[in-house]
Order: structure tokens, then sequence, then C-alpha cells
């Protein structure tokens, strides 16, 4: 019995492997209106930024399109996720190896300059194209794939200079020896330099190793001068505790700086508890925010509902419930910290890399007295985000996964102005040389103008 059992499996994995290699149209129409009847009935996202009606519409236009290859249809799906204005949702190829790129591109006015150069392609070098496909182009084509919260442009020129949609792009445009041509001017001369790489391992995640810092730095102290010090905050996930920024605090509140920096440029954000654990220290009133989903009551998946009866316990403990009619609503007030707790002048450095939970703290820091903001439009929109629990959503016959959103954070900010950032008191523009020489602008402005 045993020996059938095996056999059994071994077929079922086969006829899968087939499956997945040898695209179906049929299957593909299938698993798109699956896949769309889930995004109707549990993306927090859906119909915030544009009528549902046109994310219909958009979605039948693109059923009508009839890719012949996965390549083909895994862009068309990209791009359609790209366009529906929700952040935190992605799309991943289900493989371990990806070609990886050694030089990195930085968009800037339309156009891509290498920013870690070699005596072949020197920094600051224009690209001309890569394997035939024209820079222009390509950009815009990659501007397609990138999903962000509302309509903040620049924040999707944020995740292509990490090189977060190159990768992916590259592996379904390149020979299986996975060698390219890169043309690139330098100095007014066209340089052509013929690259092949080898495969890289990595995990199907591996675009989220960008943002990853290290533990040590995820979160630090840097005194300016005699009265200012700088709180550089990373991100909020692994490597940030409360432990470590009520350590933090501590020192602040030892040495007693007239002037405070709060450094959250290029923060993507991580977990809420870390973000509002820093929150206390710095506000000087009560801050409120929600965190609702839509209370579907279709089927769904065992591991769904079991996802989302854990996540509605958590939030239940921590906040007040509100049952709405088609939403279920949960109210956080987040109350000031006595101890260890700033009240003076304040500086928010914030640029188009800052999203997620460092949104959230930097929209609270919007109702402090004496704060200020510098930089440039937040990559995350000013009013909330998609994000709290996600859910993996796997297709059946076809190598990709879809990451979904469960829940949406509703903040108030001082401004409102739907689908876009915070916008900054006093902004600070970068010119190229400036990106390429990592000039720090902001730090200048935030010690030189007078509060």
């Amino acid at each position: 019995m045993p020996r059938y059992l095996c056999l059994l499996f071994l077929v079922l994995c086969i006829k899968s492997k087939c499956l997945a290699q040898h695209f179906n149209q049929q299957q593909w129409q299938k698993e798109l209106h699956r896949w769309y009847a889930l995004i109707q009935q549990l993306h927090p996202g859906y119909g915030v930024y544009q009528h549902p009606k046109q994310y219909d519409s958009a979605f039948y236009a693109m059923l009508t399109l009839r890719p012949d290859t996965f390549a083909q249809a895994y862009a068309q799906l990209k791009a359609y996720v790209g366009q529906m204005h929700c952040g935190h949702s992605e799309l991943y190829i289900k493989t371990k190896t990806m070609p990886k790129l050694n030089y990195r591109f930085l968009p800037f006015n339309g156009r891509f300059y290498i920013v870690n150069g070699d005596s072949i392609c020197p920094q600051g070098s224009t690209l001309i194209s890569i394997n035939q496909y024209l820079a222009d182009s390509l950009y815009h084509y990659l501007r397609n794939w990138v999903s962000v919260d509302g309509f903040q442009e620049a924040s999707r020129d944020f995740f292509l200079s990490r090189g977060l949609y190159w990768n992916t792009w590259l592996q379904h445009n390149t020979s299986r020896n996975f060698d390219w041509n890169i043309k690139v001017c330098a100095q007014h001369d066209t340089i052509t330099t013929c690259m092949q790489q080898a495969l890289q391992n990595l995990k199907p995640t591996w675009y989220f190793k960008k943002f990853r810092q290290p533990r040590a730095n995820a979160i630090y102290l840097e005194r300016i001068n005699s009265t200012t010090l700088k709180l550089k905050l990373n991100h909020f996930n692994k490597g940030v505790s409360a432990f470590k920024i009520r350590r933090c605090m501590k020192q602040i509140d030892k040495a007693k700086p007239e002037h405070l920096l709060i450094d959250v440029r290029q923060n993507p954000g991580g977990r809420i508890s870390h973000a509002l654990a820093c929150m206390r220290y710095l506000i000087d009133s009560s801050y409120c925010f929600e965190v609702y989903r839509y209370n579907s009551k279709a089927d769904k998946p065992l591991v769904l509902n079991c996802l989302l009866r854990l996540s509605d316990l958590y939030f239940k403990l921590h906040a007040k419930k509100i049952i709405k009619t088609d939403t279920l609503c949960f109210k956080y007030m987040v109350k000031p910290q006595s101890r260890f707790a700033y009240r003076g002048k304040v500086s928010v450095l914030i640029n188009n890399g800052t999203f997620s939970a460092a949104v959230l703290l930097a929209s609270a820091l919007q109702w402090r007295n004496q704060t200020r903001f510098i930089g440039t439009e937040t990559g995350g929109t000013a009013e909330g985000c998609n994000a709290g629990v996600f859910y993996t959503y796997s297709f059946k016959h076809l190598p990709m996964y879809y990451r979904l959103p469960l829940y949406r954070i509703v903040q108030h900010p001082k401004q409102n102005k739907l689908g876009h950032g915070i916008i900054p008191d006093i902004e600070c523009n970068y010119s190229l040389d400036d990106l390429l020489l990592k000039k720090d602008k902001e730090t200048e402005k935030a010690l030189q103008l007078p509060f």
C-alpha cells in the first residue's frame, strides 16, 4: 500500500509541474476570475482611490489580451496590480533562482543613471539600452509594475532605485545563459559591454532583503552638535524593540537637547507596535486611528478564516471594537508617555522612501507642538495604508502567488489631500550630482534654518 501511495504522489507532482510549465489560457482565465473575486471580497483598498467600476473595466480589458506565455501573463497582471493604487499588494514568482545585475540604476527625470560604477561603466553614466530595450521605454514600463498607495508617483522611483523590479524583468527578457548587452553613455561616449551572470539562489521574497538593515543600525542616536541630537529610525522590523526605543529616549532625556531630529527617510515601516512605542514618547496629546477590514460573509479558505479570527482577537485585546454594516473596525487610542518623554523642538526628516508604519508615526507628529517636517513628500499616503495582516494567495496552475493585505489603517493627518503623502513644511530638492554624492540636505537645512 505505501508503494502505491508513493507512486500516486510522484504522478501528482509530475502533473502539477507540467501544468506549471505549459501555459493554458483557459486555466489562466479561471485563475484570474477566482483571484479577482477574492480581491472584491477582502481587499481593504478596493474602491478607496477609484470607483469599483473602474477596477472592473480595467480587469475585463485585461482578460481580452490573451497572453501566450507565462511571462506575458505575469507582466499583464503585474501592471494591473500596479495600477490598483493599493500599496502592500504584490505579485511574486515561485522561484529560488534569479539573475542579478551588478549595476544599480538611479531613476532621475525619466532616465536611469549608474550609481555603483566601475572602470568600464563609470558612476553617473546614462543608461541607453539593455538587450536592445531602450531605457526610456523601460523606465515607463517598470514604473507600471510598482504598487503604491494613492497617486504619489515619486515613490515609484524610490522602488526602482532599490532594484526591486529589475531582476524580475531580466529573468523574462534574457537568454538561458543570462547574458545581456548594456549600452551606456559616459561623457558623450557610447560604451557597450556584454555581461554574463550566474544564477543567484535566492528566496521567493528576495527583494525584501533590500530593506533589512543590520540589527545594530535599526535604531540609533547621533550627536550633531552640542544642542542637537538625531534619532535615526531605519525600520520597525527585527532589530527594533520597545526596550531599545526606551533606552534611546532615556539617553535623550539625560542629554536634554534643545533640538531633536527624527530621521525616517528610507524607512519602509514594519510592525505597528514598534511605531506606537516610539510615538508615545514624542506626542504631547492623545492620538487616535482606526484599523478596519471588510466583514465579508462569502466562503473563504480555512487558513484565511483562522487568520482573520486570530487577527481580530489580537486587535480586540489592544483596541476598541466597532461593528458596522460591512466593515469590522478597531479604534486605537495612543496616550503620551510621561517618563523619558521629549517635549522640545522636533524636526522630522521625510522623503519618498517613508512608508507604512513610519508614515503612521509622522502623521501623529503633525499634531505635536514645535514640530516641523523637512524633505520631500512621503511615499506612503497621509490618510493611511493597507497593512496589518497579510494572506498569501497561491495560483493553482501557475508558479506565482499574490500577497493580499486584509486590514487598512486609517490615520487623521492635518492635511486632507486624498492619495498623497505628508507634505513637508520645508522642501529639499536634489540634483543628480547631489544624489550621486549622497548629500544630506535635510540635515543641513534643519541646522541652518531657525525654528
